[in-house]
């Protein structure tokens, strides 16, 4: 539960630090919806690769579909800033689209879900070192004492 109190930090805190005064194109004051578009993304971002971190198995199926969600993600996302989506949320009409025009957007999605998943990469490596399970150790081809 520590661990997602701190996925969810890191996912509001980054980009809200980061982009707490930008003013878009037209001069205007992105506000909460870019915040809160852009850390919904990591959360997509650092859920999809939390679960590729806790599976124990991989294959082509779990990969596929992991890689499939995050980009039927963008597909909403995309869909639903264009003008014909206007219904349904027309404060964040093209908001995806300037969003992605900032290098500084891309850094902090690409940057951003390694920061918030550090913690379960060492945990992980710590575990899987010192205190393996019964589980680990038939993984890893030790025979159980």
């Amino acid at each position: 539960m520590l661990l997602s109190i701190w996925h969810g930090l890191v996912c509001y805190w980054v980009p809200m630090l980061g982009f707490q005064s930008l003013v878009d194109s037209e001069g205007l004051d992105t506000g909460l919806w870019w915040i809160s578009t852009l850390s919904f993304t990591l959360v997509i971002h650092t859920v999809t690769i939390k679960l590729f971190l806790e599976s124990v198995f991989w294959n082509k199926i779990n990969v596929t579909i992991g890689i499939l969600s995050v980009f039927i993600y963008y597909f909403v996302v995309i869909c639903l800033n264009t003008p014909a989506f206007r219904v349904f949320q027309p404060q964040i009409t093209f908001l995806f689209f300037e969003m992605l025009s900032y290098g500084k957007a891309w850094l902090i999605i690409l940057l951003t879900p390694m920061i918030a998943l550090m913690p379960d990469f060492v945990i992980t490596l710590y575990r899987g070192i010192f205190d393996p399970t019964p589980t680990d150790k038939v993984l890893a081809g030790e025979r159980l004492k």
